[in-house]
């Protein structure tokens, strides 16, 4: 046991943390107990469960909830900035490094939260697919400062300051698994050397509110001024939508003084307050059922389609008629099985601008660092294994399974019970039929 910590080991290995639940009638200390499987374990789970407890029901003050496992005190939700301080924040720049400027970015840009940037890695960041993914976090709690905790997984899309500087480009492909904020192997020792860090970033007299969270919330205020629901920030922010509506929700709709804020650097017309609409290219069988993965996702705000043949309440049009629909619809999807006709329509409204989301149904299993791109749909009850990539518009269908460290290329089909097994290429245009089994020394499909 370390001295104060209350942790213990038993003889049968376990580790047993306990903590405060209140008094007994004789006025001693009643104990709870969490256990695991190191000591480490043992201290993140009770910090974790001191964390859900009020404080009536642990028996404990703010003050031995914090001694007892629970992250430091910090203000969560600052003041966001105004864009003038933006402006004077990014005046500077020029001075930092390359991993500065991508933290920065980060947090600016997508939302990402000063304890996801301590524990994110540069291979976290897909130039080819656009996307962040963000599976990790750090915490100071005691007795462990630094200790990185793996939440659900999150994939924000990578915004297009990060896709057009070639030197940040360069350096996340060239930084493979080292951590962003060290540039190393190994992530800082705790938040409060990653907050010593950041103090050194910032030039001599600079406010002292430019701090990551600030960063953050004034994401969180941009997405809101510029029409984004609270559900669509909550998704790419993490933080819940009553927190966000209760901290943030004075800066939802449209914001007339941003116009005057960006000084006149955007057109007023490029500042109109936008939905997050999705357009499904396909109204059959295949369609619908994208449109219910889309609706579960809860970030669209409106959803219909375009369909040569099929007619309904949601069918606004032909396929020939997307780029009508490009200011009311921002996001388009392709729900079309025949994998040429796919590959043409992607290519189509790539070139009008239209974003090309991937979707994930909740009830698959994707394992963690597995790469999707673009436009790829994954379907309820699919399995994608670790090491496996699936390309872009790509169709992975309920029940199929995509094992180890296979590829799925561009454009192809894995249909429903499709089997591709481990270290095996489905390649790009191909199909695997329902049922079929893709084998991987032979390379050739099996009923």
């Amino acid at each position: 046991m370390r001295t104060g910590a209350r942790i213990y080991r038993h003889t049968d290995g376990r580790w047993e943390a306990r903590y405060p639940k209140g008094r007994r009638p004789d006025g001693r200390i009643r104990y709870g107990s969490v256990y695991g499987g190191s000591y480490e374990e043992a201290g993140q789970r009770r910090a974790e469960l001191l964390r859900s407890l009020p404080p009536e029901e642990s028996g404990m003050t703010d003050g031995s909830r914090s001694a007892a496992g629970t992250a430091r005190s910090r203000p969560a939700y600052p003041e966001p900035l105004t864009e003038a301080d933006v402006r004077e924040l990014l005046s500077h720049a020029g001075h930092w490094s390359g991993q500065e400027r991508l933290a920065v970015c980060l947090a600016l840009c997508c939302g990402v939260s000063w304890e996801e940037l301590a524990a994110l890695r540069y291979s976290d960041v897909d130039l080819t697919g656009g996307a962040l993914r963000i599976s990790r976090r750090m915490t100071d709690a005691r007795p462990a400062p630094g200790l990185l905790t793996y939440p659900e997984l999150r994939v924000l899309p990578l915004p297009e300051t990060v896709m057009a500087d070639a030197g940040l480009a360069e350096l996340i492909r060239s930084g493979g698994d080292r951590f962003v904020l060290t540039d190393a192997s190994v992530p800082v020792r705790s938040l409060r050397a990653a907050r010593m860090l950041w103090g050194r970033l910032l030039p001599a007299g600079m406010p002292q509110r430019f701090t990551p969270e600030a960063l953050r919330a004034t994401f969180i205020r941009r997405a809101l001024e510029n029409g984004l629901n609270a559900e669509t920030v909550s998704r790419i922010t993490g933080l819940t939508v009553p927190v966000l509506r209760s901290r943030y929700g004075q800066y939802a709709g449209a914001n007339p003084g941003l116009l005057r804020a960006m000084d006149g650097f955007v057109r007023p017309e490029d500042c109109r307050v936008r939905q997050m609409n999705l357009l499904i290219l396909g109204a059959g069988s295949h369609g619908h059922a994208v449109y219910e993965i889309a609706e579960r996702l809860g970030v669209f705000q409106k959803i219909a389609f375009l369909d040569d043949a099929v007619t309904g309440d949601r069918v606004i049009g032909k396929l020939e008629d997307c780029l009508r629909y490009r200011e009311e619809y921002p996001a388009c999807f392709i729900a079309i099985g025949n994998n040429e006709r796919r590959r043409e329509l992607a290519r189509r409204v790539t070139e009008a601008g239209f974003l090309t989301p991937r979707l994930v149904s909740g009830e698959a299993a994707i394992a963690r660092g597995v790469q999707i791109g673009r436009g790829s749909i994954v379907m309820p009850q699919a399995t994608v294994n670790a090491g496996a990539e699936v390309g872009e518009f790509c169709i992975i269908a309920s029940n199929a399974l995509i094992g180890f460290h296979a590829r799925v290329e561009d454009y192809a089909h894995c249909d429903c019970a499709s089997v591709v097994m481990k270290d095996c290429t489905v390649p790009s245009l191909a199909t695997v039929e329902s049922g079929e089994i893709l084998r991987e020394k032979q390379g050739t499909l099996e009923a």
